[in-house]
C-alpha cells in the first residue's frame, strides 16, 4: 500500500499545475453532483411527473400483479429491487435512478480515458455530467431516462 501512495505522489508531482486545479475542481463537482442526487431524496413525499408510472409498475412486478406496460421491463426491475428492500416509499422510488445518476458521473470520465486516454477531458466530461441539471434531475425522480443514459 505504501508503494502505492508513493508512486501516486510521484505522479501527482509531475502533473502541471492547470491540471492540479482542474482534478481539484472536479473532485469537488464530482462531490456536489453527489450531494445534489442523494441529498433530501425522499422528498417530496408524493408522487413527481412520471413516477406516478414507473414506480406502479415496479411495484406490481414485485408483487406479481399483472397490468398494462408498454415499456420494456428491465428499468423497472432496477427500481423494484430498491422497493424490495425499502417498501414502497418514495425513497425507494428514488433510489435506484440516483446510485445509476452516480455511477454516471465516474462511467463517463472511465470511458473518456478508455477510449482517448485524455485524463483532462475526463475530468471535464464528468464536471459536466456531475453538475448538468437534466441529470441530476434524472437521478432525483423515479424515471427510467437515467437509468437508460447509463447503460446507452
Amino acid at each position: 500500500m505504501a508503494v502505492l501512495l508513493q508512486k501516486w505522489r510521484d505522479g501527482w508531482k509531475a502533473q502541471p499545475v492547470p491540471f492540479k486545479v482542474l482534478a481539484v475542481l472536479a473532485v469537488l463537482s464530482v462531490m456536489l453532483g453527489i450531494l445534489a442526487r442523494t441529498y433530501r431524496l425522499g422528498e417530496p413525499d408524493k408522487i413527481v411527473f412520471d413516477e406516478v408510472y414507473f414506480p406502479v409498475f415496479a411495484w406490481n412486478y414485485l408483487h406479481g400483479v399483472q397490468s398494462f406496460d408498454a415499456h420494456p421491463p428491465f428499468g423497472k426491475f432496477i427500481i423494484a429491487v430498491a422497493l424490495a428492500v425499502f417498501g414502497n416509499r418514495s425513497f425507494a422510488w428514488r433510489l435506484m435512478p440516483s446510485l445509476f445518476g452516480i455511477g454516471l458521473i465516474f462511467l463517463v470520465g472511465y470511458l473518456w480515458w478508455k477510449y482517448q486516454r485524455d485524463r483532462a477531458g475526463a475530468i471535464m466530461l464528468m464536471l459536466i455530467v456531475a453538475l448538468e441539471g437534466i441529470f441530476i434531475t434524472y437521478s432525483r425522480t423515479g424515471l427510467m431516462d437515467g437509468v437508460l443514459v447509463f447503460f446507452v
